[in-house]
């Protein structure tokens, strides 16, 4: 069993509150999203030429709010969920093990895989 958390996982989890702050900005505003977002990308990143469509800038927005902590704190949580629900079901945990930042031979996005230990075998004495 592998699972794994990618930073477009992260990104996924970071798209609500993007969105809440672009709806936020739109109605303050009285402005339509799509110029609510640019407003936001000015604000937040100054220094960077605005992105050509409305999808690139909301993108380049959860992509500013997106960290590696992001990713570490969604592996935390589903480590924390698997283990419980193997100790519910009677298994052993402890056999779940964690490899941080392994890169993945798709994208090169840096995700984290959570595997099985396999359990030692025990040894034959004579």
């Amino acid at each position: 069993m592998i699972l794994v958390v990618s930073v477009r996982d992260a990104v996924a989890v970071q798209q609500p509150p993007v969105d809440a702050a672009i709806d936020r900005v739109a109605r303050d505003a009285r402005i339509s999203p799509d110029a609510a977002a640019a407003r936001l990308f000015q604000e937040r990143f100054p220094q960077r030429p605005l992105p050509g469509t409305a999808d690139a800038i909301r993108a380049a927005l959860v992509q500013g709010e997106t960290s590696a902590d992001d990713v570490s704190a969604l592996a935390a949580k589903r480590m924390e969920t698997v283990r419980t629900t193997l100790k519910k079901a009677g298994l052993d945990g402890s056999r779940l093990t964690e490899a941080k930042q392994v890169e993945s031979a798709e994208d090169g996005a840096p995700q984290v895989r959570l595997d099985f230990a396999e359990p030692e075998s025990p040894r034959r004495r004579g």
